[in-house]
């Protein structure tokens, strides 16, 4: 059974990579893919190296990310920081604008009548 042998790495730019391949003795590089995915450089190869592997396949497929530098992850963080914090304002002022139920009474009873008695009056009537 042969194992496919995976490799990542973080570079600071893609000429690290290059450097990277040329320390590891490389015989061949192939499937070379470029892409930019959610704004952050990668590459993928697949490296034939110059030295034997003992198990698996006798190639490593590299795949490298470079590591975002300068202003533009800061812009990407502060964006990030402010979709949350208007998702959070909208949740709040969605939870507070629902009005709050109305409370009900239980209906008096309508049928029952009480009687008081008549009120003494503190002066004596007169006659």
């Amino acid at each position: 059974m042969l194992r496919t042998k995976w490799l990542r790495l973080t570079v600071c730019d893609l000429g690290d990579v290059m450097r990277w391949a040329g320390e590891q003795n490389a015989r061949q590089i192939e499937d070379f893919r470029y892409r930019i995915i959610d704004g952050r450089e990668s590459v993928s190869f697949r490296l034939v190296p110059d030295y034997a592997i003992r198990v698996g396949t006798h190639d490593i497929i590299v795949v490298a990310h470079v590591r975002p530098q300068g202003w533009r992850p800061l812009v990407r963080l502060w964006r990030r920081i402010g979709a949350d914090f208007a998702a959070g304002f909208r949740r709040a002022l969605a939870a507070a604008t629902v009005a709050e139920p109305m409370l009900v009474l239980p209906a008096p009873n309508a049928g029952v009548i009480y009687a008081f008695p008549a009120a003494r009056s503190a002066t004596p009537a007169r006659g």
